[in-house]
């Protein structure tokens, strides 16, 4: 209901709150994907509407932001990188988060962005992380995934040319931590 009846963008903030007194606040917000073409009862500038949000918080200088976008996609036409190059000057602190590396059909790419060798791709200051998430059709726990995960990754070519430090969600976990403490 929070979210609205329709398929629409609604600016209202769900917030979900942990206190703990061991741990540093953190306020994570879940933007939408960019819409680009409406669908059934979306209004017809959802492509606006989305970018607009996502503008709004990425904008913001107290920021870190997860750029996340598929592994199997040509990365110089990712718009959410479009978008972190918009802000980029600010010097805010962005991980690109490459999702489905285990898709990726070119790995001599995906090191090469790991590296941040493309030229023709936006550098982003915390650099590119590849994870290998669990798919919907997976039925596993998150230990069993994160093995899944380390697996993949011994047998990729990226372990040993672009090394472990941008491979895994842990690394995500731990660059993000970096920020904020």
């Amino acid at each position: 209901k929070l979210a609205g009846d329709h398929k629409n963008v609604v600016h209202d903030l769900i917030e979900l709150q942990v206190e703990d007194p061991n741990v540093r606040d953190l306020t994570v917000v879940d933007l939408p994907a960019i819409a680009r073409n409406p669908v059934d009862d979306q209004l017809k500038d959802i492509h606006k509407q989305t970018t607009n949000l996502i503008r709004k918080f990425i904008s913001q200088s107290d920021s870190v932001i997860l750029c996340m976008f598929p592994g199997n996609v040509d990365f110089a036409t990712v718009e959410s990188l479009s978008l972190a190059r918009e802000v980029d000057p600010s010097g805010i602190p962005m991980i690109g988060v490459i999702t489905k590396s285990d898709l990726a059909s070119n790995h001599d790419i995906l090191v090469q962005q790991l590296l941040m060798e493309k030229c023709d791709v936006q550098k982003l200051t915390l650099g590119f992380v590849a994870v290998r998430n669990r798919s919907t059709d997976e039925k596993m726990t998150l230990e069993d995934a994160r093995k899944r995960e380390k697996e993949f990754f011994h047998q990729h070519p990226a372990s040993t040319i672009a090394g472990w430090h941008c491979l895994g969600i842990n690394v995500v976990i731990n660059r993000l931590a970096g920020c904020i403490f």
